[in-house]
This record gives C-alpha cells, structure tokens and sequence, in this order.
C-alpha cells in the first residue's frame, strides 16, 4: 500500500535513512528546508517524503526512491573514442595535437621543477655555509673564554699563594712576639 505523502520520524532516524548527520538534519530544520514539529516529549520530529509501505510490524516505512535508468544504461569508464555530445570520433591529428599539448605542459612543468630544485639546493649550500661559519666562531668564543678563564684560575691561585704565605709570615711574628697570658689576666684588661 504505497501513499505519496511523507513519516513524521525522528532526527536520527532521518539521519539514517537520508545517509547524511544529524548535525545536517538539525541545521536543515533550522534553515526551513525540512519540515519539523516537536512530538509529546518535546522532541524534533521530521518529515520525511517519499512511497510509504506498510513494514512488517505494521508501522509505515519510506521506500528509498530507486534510479529510474537502469544499471546496464548507467555510462562505463572504458575509453570513448568521441567527446560526450560529439557526434563524430575524434581524429588521430587531434589526438596527436592534445598529446603534443600535453608533453609541452609536461616540459614545462619539469623545467619549472628543476629549476626551484636548483634554487632549493643554492638555499642549502648558503644555509649550510652560514651554519659552519657560526659553529668556527661559536668555538673559537669557546676556546677564547676558556683561555681567559684558565688565565683568571692561576692569578687566583698565586694571589692565593701570596696571601697564604703573607698570612703565615704575619702569624709567625705574633706567635714569637706574644706571651701568653692566663684568660683572667686578659679579662681584668677590659
């Protein structure tokens, strides 16, 4: 029993059987393009056109429509030997013409090709040469530093030794010049 009219279904019901999102579905109703109501629990329902049947749990169902061409009149991927809507082959001085046309393109694509591979290589030379040059200069700030930090290490170290040995000498003569004296002696002073 098919009727032209269209169900009243759900969102993702009308998602499934139209094979696009439900997202799609709810930005069509909020467009107008789709006919939509809320049912007795607030939800959206859509409707849906198409032939309607009766399924086999007696609810209506919607008939996916079916190309009218069928499937044999469907065209093929094989090669034609004329354009579409041409009513006479193509010649061979055509052919021969579109394939000229296309080695032209072709060469052209490949000359262009090459030369931004040259340019890309002269881009890596350049870059790479700029890299080893800052690398020389970043050692030998290295070397630089290091050297004067080494300089810097031995003047510490003999300024060290000069002290050490002027503290010694400076301890020695009030060692030999000091007598000692009981801590209660010392008190009384102050």
């Amino acid at each position: 029993m098919e009727q032209p009219d269209g169900i009243w279904v759900s969102v993702s019901e009308a998602s499934r059987r139209l094979g696009i999102t439900r997202t799609a579905i709810r930005k069509r109703i909020a467009r107008g393009t789709l006919d939509s109501h809320l049912d007795n629990h607030g939800f959206p329902r859509v409707l849906i056109f198409g032939p309607r049947v009766q399924g086999p749990s007696g609810t209506d169902t919607i008939v996916p429509p079916v190309p009218d061409e069928p499937l044999d009149q469907v065209p093929s991927l094989e090669p034609r030997e004329s354009f579409p809507g041409a009513s006479e082959p193509i010649s061979a001085s055509i052919h021969q013409g579109m394939i000229k046309a296309l080695e032209e393109a072709h060469g052209a694509t490949v000359t262009a090709l090459q030369s931004q591979l040259e340019q890309l290589r002269v881009d890596a030379t350049t870059a790479q040469a700029r890299a080893d040059r800052q690398l020389s200069e970043r050692d030998y700030l290295y070397r630089d530093q290091t050297a004067l930090m080494i300089e810097r290490i031995d003047a510490a170290e003999v300024r060290a030794e000069t002290a050490e040995s002027r503290l010694a000498l400076v301890l020695d003569t009030l060692l030999q010049r000091q007598t000692v004296r009981p801590w209660w002696r010392w008190w009384r002073w102050w």
